[in-house]
Protein backbone atom coordinates (compact mmCIF):
# COMPACT_ATOMS: atom_id res chain seq x y z
CA UNK A 1 0.00 0.00 0.00
CA UNK A 2 1.45 3.48 -0.93
CA UNK A 3 1.38 6.04 1.76
CA UNK A 4 -2.10 8.16 1.88
CA UNK A 5 -3.50 5.20 -0.15
CA UNK A 6 -6.84 3.23 0.84
CA UNK A 7 -7.33 -0.35 1.02
CA UNK A 8 -9.89 -3.03 2.17
CA UNK A 9 -10.06 -6.02 4.20
CA UNK A 10 -13.02 -8.78 3.56
CA UNK A 11 -14.01 -12.13 5.39
CA UNK A 12 -16.90 -14.08 4.28
CA UNK A 13 -18.27 -16.65 6.32
CA UNK A 14 -20.25 -19.71 4.85
CA UNK A 15 -21.62 -21.34 7.10
CA UNK A 16 -21.66 -25.39 6.77
CA UNK A 17 -24.39 -26.34 9.37
CA UNK A 18 -27.07 -23.63 9.55
CA UNK A 19 -26.83 -20.54 7.18
CA UNK A 20 -28.96 -18.91 9.83
CA UNK A 21 -26.49 -19.05 12.65
CA UNK A 22 -25.41 -15.08 14.15
CA UNK A 23 -21.84 -14.66 13.23
CA UNK A 24 -19.06 -12.42 14.89
CA UNK A 25 -16.45 -11.23 13.37
CA UNK A 26 -13.44 -9.38 14.99
CA UNK A 27 -10.77 -7.95 13.11
CA UNK A 28 -7.39 -7.95 15.01
CA UNK A 29 -3.93 -5.93 13.68
CA UNK A 30 -0.18 -6.36 15.00
CA UNK A 31 1.99 -3.41 14.49
CA UNK A 32 4.61 -3.98 12.52
CA UNK A 33 6.71 -1.55 14.68
CA UNK A 34 7.07 -3.07 17.89
CA UNK A 35 5.68 -6.23 16.68
CA UNK A 36 3.84 -6.90 19.93
CA UNK A 37 0.39 -9.21 20.54
CA UNK A 38 -2.43 -9.23 17.98
CA UNK A 39 -5.11 -6.67 19.78
CA UNK A 40 -8.57 -6.21 18.60
CA UNK A 41 -9.49 -3.15 16.50
CA UNK A 42 -13.55 -3.52 15.79
CA UNK A 43 -16.14 -6.65 16.16
CA UNK A 44 -18.93 -6.88 14.97
CA UNK A 45 -21.10 -8.65 17.14
CA UNK A 46 -23.62 -12.10 17.10
CA UNK A 47 -26.40 -9.58 18.32
CA UNK A 48 -25.60 -7.36 15.22
CA UNK A 49 -23.69 -3.92 17.29
CA UNK A 50 -20.38 -3.06 16.66
CA UNK A 51 -17.90 -2.78 19.17
CA UNK A 52 -14.39 -1.17 18.72
CA UNK A 53 -11.20 -2.85 20.41
CA UNK A 54 -8.54 -0.75 22.05
CA UNK A 55 -5.89 -1.13 19.13
CA UNK A 56 -6.17 2.36 17.49
CA UNK A 57 -4.60 2.84 14.26
CA UNK A 58 -2.51 6.52 13.29
CA UNK A 59 -3.88 9.50 14.04
CA UNK A 60 -5.60 10.84 10.69
CA UNK A 61 -6.67 7.42 8.99
CA UNK A 62 -10.06 6.72 8.65
CA UNK A 63 -11.50 3.39 9.63
CA UNK A 64 -14.53 1.71 8.58
CA UNK A 65 -16.33 -1.36 8.61
CA UNK A 66 -19.76 -2.75 7.01
CA UNK A 67 -21.48 -6.32 6.14
CA UNK A 68 -23.86 -7.56 4.12
CA UNK A 69 -27.47 -7.55 4.99
CA UNK A 70 -27.01 -11.76 5.47
CA UNK A 71 -24.21 -11.25 7.63
CA UNK A 72 -22.10 -13.25 5.41
CA UNK A 73 -19.75 -10.58 3.85
CA UNK A 74 -17.71 -8.49 6.57
CA UNK A 75 -15.08 -5.76 5.25
CA UNK A 76 -12.88 -3.41 6.64
CA UNK A 77 -11.83 -0.34 5.48
CA UNK A 78 -8.29 2.23 5.65
CA UNK A 79 -8.12 5.52 4.26
CA UNK A 80 -5.22 7.59 4.42
CA UNK A 81 -2.52 4.61 5.44
CA UNK A 82 0.23 5.66 7.69
CA UNK A 83 3.53 4.03 8.82
CA UNK A 84 0.74 3.45 11.44
CA UNK A 85 -1.12 0.74 9.74
CA UNK A 86 1.68 -1.08 8.50
CA UNK A 87 1.58 -4.78 10.01
CA UNK A 88 -0.39 -7.82 10.31
CA UNK A 89 -4.11 -8.17 10.18
CA UNK A 90 -6.21 -10.95 11.05
CA UNK A 91 -10.24 -11.94 11.56
CA UNK A 92 -11.68 -14.22 13.96
CA UNK A 93 -15.03 -15.80 12.87
CA UNK A 94 -16.58 -16.56 16.37
CA UNK A 95 -19.73 -17.95 16.06
CA UNK A 96 -22.52 -19.64 18.79
CA UNK A 97 -21.30 -23.00 17.69
CA UNK A 98 -17.75 -23.81 18.59
CA UNK A 99 -17.34 -25.76 15.45
CA UNK A 100 -17.80 -22.87 13.33
CA UNK A 101 -15.02 -20.90 14.77
CA UNK A 102 -12.05 -19.81 12.19
CA UNK A 103 -9.38 -17.88 12.14
CA UNK A 104 -7.62 -16.31 8.76
CA UNK A 105 -4.24 -16.43 7.76
CA UNK A 106 -2.32 -13.10 8.73
CA UNK A 107 -2.29 -10.89 6.06
CA UNK A 108 1.35 -8.39 6.08
CA UNK A 109 0.45 -4.97 5.10
CA UNK A 110 3.31 -2.36 4.45
CA UNK A 111 2.79 1.08 3.71
CA UNK A 112 5.67 2.39 1.48
CA UNK A 113 6.40 6.05 0.95
CA UNK A 114 5.60 7.01 -2.49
Amino acid sequence: VTFGDSFDLQCIVKPRHNPNVPAAVTWRFQPAEGAGEFRDLVTFTRDGTLQWGDQLLGLGTRTTVDRTPTNTNFRLSITRAGRKEAGTYQNYDGTWSTVANRTSNPLGISVLQP
